[in-house]
């Protein structure tokens, strides 16, 4: 308290003038640490050299008090709940359990029911009490808590300097401290962690922290390699971490049905339901024998009565491990999925961060089937669901399915909006700051920022267009493209928008294109779908859909179709020895036989990607930066690249197109902007 007052009169001090702006730091010994706040905000402080009242708590339940200077700090985890004077009740009531007064016992051993489960190790150090009545009474409650799943003791961490780590509670946590010369307050509602200024290296929410992304320090880019796996035995790597969803993070046991939505967000998994619900430990247990999964599952359930579970659209996507908002890819993830009656009744895709589909895998002929990506573009997002393909050979399908045993590589964090689980504005600076804010523009080019949360009003922030490493905004998503509209990858990996036809033309840039000219063509209202690894061949084009991909001879794009030759098409193998092979009901065949389309006669979901060349990764190099708007658009800018980046004002930037085409567009339209570095 002592310190925090100096702080106030020295603040009142430099207002006045009486204090120069550099006492605050050789006076005080301001410490300089690094704030999250929960709504993910993350800043650079200056804080007063003060303490922290904190107290410990021990293995057998004892509170030991002391002073922690914020020197000694290198991090400090904030729970939202206090817990040592709970923790101080239960040892009270553990107490009472053998009190002369029948009425204080039955009263104490009622409230270690109702919330002593969290402090069960307390009760057991007492079994052995020499007072019969303790005993049983412990003896009875123990019982009763073996029967239910309690969730962890939320406590805080401290991290000392010196490599101590402490469990407990910092008391009474309320500190001021200052950012680019703005008075900010932290306490326990609004912050988070604090933790010792780290480098860029030593981040492990940035995104060059960790294993790199696969063109993070090259400047000649990949081609997209991905592969399929139905076999497990030729998936596993012991990088890999497993989640069997017996436990959750913490080892506790799941109850049956337990939402799993954020179960495992500390490991970097994050589970959705599609449609209303979530995502629950399943009733259904895997009973495969000869496959590495038993025990719980889960699956989807509805939200109420009225709906089914096991059956609907199951979203898997990843983020930073402990910060949900931030996201993440991976190289490599698999898991199992039961209940499939015939080949080809589920399917799971596998998203890059522009959302564009890296690859479809189908169910084998297995009731239990492995499915498995590896890319070197990073999968943010899974998606698994019957499959729709099937339904025009009038089939029946299992629209069931569980899940078990999902393995996968160590996030990698991602930068593109479209990996982004949350809709939050955002901007965060070079030197790893983050801002979650209302985004404007200056007359003399710079960025506005108005922050919440981080003061006891809305404050606002100027920041230089060199201090910016990317913008993310949430404006509401562009209205759907037209029917006719179709998307094209240029050869930088910019993707933009043109209307189909020889020659292509695009509006935005006001210029035509060949379609020779192109790597990639798709409708706009759907997801590319990429070609897997040994699929391209130099001199023949790729037609790729969900089912299957097509080598083919040169794409012939006219003013009303499309049209293509098959050379090979290449399906998944998917009978691995289970189904009978003469059974016509399971060989239908769902690829399409079609050599062409007309653009009017046929929907987005219908059309395939064409490739006129191989792909390269998506992931953006230190040295070019991305430009993504909300309709899907994206522009690669930066020296020796086609678009530059020119200006950023009146609520909007301005690139240029081929060194002399101004291309102006709103912040409004913008999803995200990423600068090199």
């Amino acid at each position: 308290m002592f310190a925090n007052h100096c702080f106030r009169l020295a603040t009142l001090l430099i207002t006045v003038g009486c204090v120069a702006t550099t006492t605050f730091g050789s006076v005080l010994h301001a410490e300089e640490l690094k704030v999250l706040y929960r709504n993910d905000t993350e800043l650079t402080a200056t804080l007063p050299a003060s303490t922290i009242d904190w107290v410990t708590v021990t293995q057998n339940g004892n509170l030991i008090d002391r002073e922690v200077k914020l020197s000694e700090i290198k991090s400090l985890k904030l729970s939202r709940k206090k817990s040592s004077e709970r923790l101080a009740q239960i040892r009270q009531s553990i107490a009472r359990l053998g009190n002369a007064d029948f009425l204080v016992r039955e009263k104490a051993e009622a409230e270690l029911a109702l919330q002593g489960g969290q402090f069960k190790n307390l009760l057991k150090q007492m079994e052995d009490s020499p007072s019969m009545e303790i005993r049983h009474r412990i003896g009875r409650l123990l019982a009763g808590f073996s029967k239910q799943v309690y969730p962890p003791l939320s406590l805080d961490k401290l991290v000392l300097s010196s490599g101590q780590t402490l469990e407990g509670e910092a008391r009474n946590f309320m500190l001021d401290g200052k950012y680019r010369g703005t008075d900010i307050s932290l306490d326990r509602k609004t912050v988070a962690e604090l933790s010792r200024k780290q480098s860029a290296a030593e981040r492990p929410d940035q995104p060059d922290a960790g294993p790199a992304s696969p063109d993070a320090h090259s400047s000649d880019l990949e081609p997209v390699r991905t592969e399929i796996f139905h076999r497990h035995t030729d998936f596993v790597d012991p990088n890999q971490r497993t989640f069997e969803f017996e436990t959750d993070a913490n080892g506790e046991p799941f109850r049956d049905r337990a939402n799993v939505n954020s179960a495992f967000v500390s490991n970097g998994l994050l589970f959705r339901n599609e449609q209303t619900g979530y995502v629950g430990v399943s009733v259904f247990s895997f009973k495969y024998e000869d496959l590495p999964v038993g025990g719980r599952s889960v699956c989807l359930y509805g939200q109420g009565l009225g709906r089914k579970q096991f059956q609907g659209y199951m979203e898997i996507s990843f983020c930073v491990p402990g910060r949900p908002n931030l996201p993440a890819g991976v190289n490599e993830v698999g898991l199992f999925i039961a209940r499939v009656k015939h080949s080809r009744d589920i399917v799971m895709e596998a998203y890059n961060a522009q959302g564009n589909v890296l690859a479809t895998v189908e169910a084998t002929d297995q009731q239990c089937v492995f499915a498995g990506v590896k890319s070197n573009d990073l999968i943010t997002r899974l998606r698994i669901f019957s499959s729709p393909w099937l339904k025009k050979l009038s089939r029946k399908i299992d629209v069931d399915f569980a899940i078990d045993t999902l393995r996968m590589s160590s996030p990698i964090a991602v930068q593109s909006a479209m990996g982004r689980p949350n809709q939050r504005r955002q901007v965060e600076l070079t030197n790893g700051d983050r801002f979650s804010g209302s985004v404007n523009t200056t007359g003399d080019g710079n960025l506005r920022v108005h922050v919440s949360g981080v003061a006891q009003r809305t404050v606002w922030f100027d920041l230089a267009r060199d201090e910016l490493a990317s913008i993310h905004l949430s404006y509401p998503p562009a209205k759907p493209t037209s029917a006719g509209q179709w998307k094209a990858m240029l050869e930088d990996r910019s993707v933009v928008h043109v209307s189909p036809g020889n020659p292509m033309r695009s509006e935005l840039l006001d210029d035509k294109f060949s379609s020779a000219d192109l790597v990639g063509l798709w409708p706009a209202s759907a997801p590319a779908r990429y070609p897997l690894e040994g699929d391209y061949k130099s001199d023949r084009a790729l037609v790729v859909f969900p089912t299957c991909r097509i080598q083919s001879g040169p794409l012939k794009f006219g003013g009303r179709e499309v049209s293509w030759s098959v050379k090979n098409k290449i399906e998944q193998t998917l009978m691995l020895g289970r189904e009978d092979p003469n059974d016509k009901e399971n060989q239908e065949d769902p690829t399409p036989s079609e050599t062409s389309f007309v653009y009017g006669n046929t929907t987005a979901d219908q059309l395939p990607t064409f490739w006129n060349k191989q792909p390269l990764v998506t992931a953006a190099r230190p040295d070019v930066g991305v430009v993504e708007l909300t309709d899907g658009q994206r522009f690669m800018f930066g020296d020796g690249q086609p678009f530059q980046f020119e200006a950023l004002a009146n609520r909007e930037i301005r690139l240029t197109w081929m060194e002399e085409n101004p291309v102006n567009i709103p912040l409004k339209n913008i999803r995200t902007i990423i600068f090199p570095k």
